[in-house]
């Protein structure tokens, strides 16, 4: 409070701490990038602005007060006029003074755009024309600036109050507006302020002297007077603020309702992107299972085709074996009725030519004779017969062995077939489970990757800096040796590890290429194993069946086979015995 007056005097608003202030990084367009016709400039432009540096202001600043701090914080570079630009879409294009007083330092920062950037462009002659044109159309429609406050002020009397009060010209707004306050009406004899911001002494003033008729007043006049000026600040300074609060009441009312209606529109936007992602799964599931019922339909036609395959294989393999038989059959029939005849011809030769008369012996050399011969036979069929004992006997104990050893190598080949066929079934779903967990880890590599790039590329421009292209704002000199060293060793470093992830994945392919050969090549030869297997089974089986198919190939005085039928009978021996 003012110790004269007594009443509150007005006093500029607590700075907000450092850790509520946010970056803003300015860039001034220049006047060659910008498309008059078109009244704007593509997003790709950007490269070649110009940075001013940066500023640190609140996020609840609006555009109207940021201006003020980007000519207290970048001083020199900052242009005298200038307008403000902002990206919406493809395009970045001139924000009006309605805009100013509506937008804010946060709809300039992440997630709202795309990064803390604010443009700025030189306000030329053009320019300012096509301000003020706008401005004029915007005051002759009913939806323009020209809204009153609540405090009886328009946004545009605002922007001119800010810009009279901070000391330059622009837009074409007067230099010097009309005083309409109240309070001032009253108070003629108030003292002014110089341009050097000192108060004069009201003495010295031509109105205090022509109202007052004299050259000079006295201290006790003076005094009063001064007492009378700070009464009258106080109450111009408490009118003004409740107007600026009111102000900025109403234009945060406008922020509340613009974040709603863009809150609205971000929520139907999701909830559209919702809706399309489910109809694609949707879309996705149904193809999905259309593939699946297509291929299991396939699957079901190619093995009733290859059971007809087999089914009309095997026929023809009966039917080439009921053939066969009947073939055999009919020879063997002719062969038998080819011995009857040849049978009954010797019969009739004897018949015909009766044998000659048997030698009369003597009594003694007949008794002698068969004596010996009778001894003979008996020991030759003693022997024989032990020996077809002993050979019954020994084909016995072989049957038994060779029927254990096939059942045991039948026992060895199932469970060493069941084996492989368990191996083979365990590695073919760890292959496929391993295989659905591969593309959700290449994908979550390629982001690492690319975030790894990404900041690989952060870093090379951070140790580079900034690329000057049209103007150089601080004239540094060239970068040191060491960080040209430091610059070199993150891109040998960089490039090192990449060629590292490179060879990993190169011998992670090899190594699974190598067991799929190996375990190719052992399946080969388990295969042709057992093709050799099946070959040499085929071809004793088709022995056997032509030796016991063909008993009349076989010599009289060949001793008997074990186990081809009527072996025994064909020789006389064993027809004697």
């Amino acid at each position: 409070m003012s110790r004269i007056s007594g009443y509150p005097t007005s006093r500029p608003p607590s700075r907000p701490p450092s850790e509520q202030l946010c970056d803003l990084h300015v860039y001034k367009v220049p006047l060659d990038l910008w498309r008059t016709p078109l009244n704007n400039i593509l997003n790709t432009s950007v490269t070649d602005t110009i940075s001013l540096g940066i500023i640190r202001v609140p996020p609840d600043l609006p555009l109207i007060d940021i201006r003020s701090e980007i000519q207290r914080q970048l001083e020199e570079l900052a242009p005298k006029d200038y307008v403000f630009l902002r990206s919406v879409g493809r395009s970045i294009t001139r924000l009006k003074g309605k805009q100013e007083y509506q937008l804010k330092a946060k709809h300039f920062l992440p997630p709202v755009h795309y990064a803390p950037e604010l443009f700025i462009l030189e306000a030329t002659q053009e320019i300012r024309d096509a301000l003020a044109i706008s401005d004029r159309s915007s005051q002759q429609s009913p939806n323009s600036l020209h809204r009153v406050s609540p405090g009886g002020r328009s946004y545009r009397d605002g922007y001119r109050s800010y810009r009279d009060r901070n000391g330059y010209q622009g837009r074409g707004s007067p230099r010097h507006s009309p005083d309409t306050s109240p309070v001032r009406k009253g108070a003629a004899s108030l003292a002014y302020r110089g341009a050097n911001g000192y108060q004069r002494d009201a003495a010295y003033t031509n109105d205090t002297n022509e109202d007052f008729g004299v050259a000079g007043l006295t201290p006790e006049d003076q005094y009063k007077n001064r007492d009378k000026e700070n009464f009258y600040d106080a109450l111009n300074s408490k009118s003004r603020d409740v107007q600026n609060r009111m102000d900025r009441d109403r234009f945060n009312l406008d922020d509340d309702e613009f974040e709603r209606r863009r809150l609205a529109e971000l929520e139907d936007g999701a909830l559209a992107d919702r809706d399309r992602w489910a109809n694609d799964q949707d879309g996705r599931r149904r193809r999905a299972e259309d593939d699946r019922y297509r291929s299991e339909e396939e699957r079901k036609l190619e093995e009733a085709r290859r059971k007809a395959e087999e089914e009309e294989e095997q026929r023809k393999q009966e039917e080439e074996e009921r053939r066969r038989r009947e073939e055999e059959e009919e020879q063997e029939r002719r062969r038998r009725e080819e011995e009857a005849r040849l049978k009954g011809g010797n019969d009739e030769d004897l018949n015909r030519f009766p044998s000659p008369p048997q030698l009369r012996m003597s009594p003694s050399e007949q008794e002698r004779d068969t004596e010996s011969a009778r001894q003979r036979r008996k020991d030759e069929k003693r022997k024989l017969l032990e020996e077809l004992e002993e050979a019954r006997e020994s084909r016995h104990i072989t049957e038994k062995e060779r029927e254990e050893l096939v059942k045991k190598a039948k026992n060895l080949q199932s469970k060493t077939q069941s084996r492989r066929n368990h191996a083979r079934d365990a590695w073919k779903k760890r292959y496929f489970e391993e295989k659905k967990k591969t593309p959700p880890l290449e994908e979550q590599t390629n982001r690492l990757q690319d975030e790894l790039e990404g900041l690989h590329r952060k870093l090379m421009a951070t140790l580079e800096g900034p690329k000057e292209k049209n103007i150089k704002l601080g004239g540094g000199s060239n970068p040191s040796q060491k960080n040209n060293y430091v610059i070199q060793c993150t891109k040998l470093q960089h490039d090192i590890d990449d060629l590292k992830r490179r060879v990993e994945n190169a011998k992670m392919k090899l190594t699974a290429e190598m067991k799929l050969r190996n375990q190719a090549e052992a399946e080969l030869r388990a295969l042709r194993a057992e093709l050799v297997q099946k070959k040499i089974n085929l071809s004793l089986t088709r022995s056997q069946q032509f030796a016991a198919l063909s008993p009349a190939a076989m010599p009289k005085d060949s001793p008997p086979v074990p186990g081809i039928p009527n072996g025994k009978a064909d020789h006389p021996q064993y027809a004697a015995a």
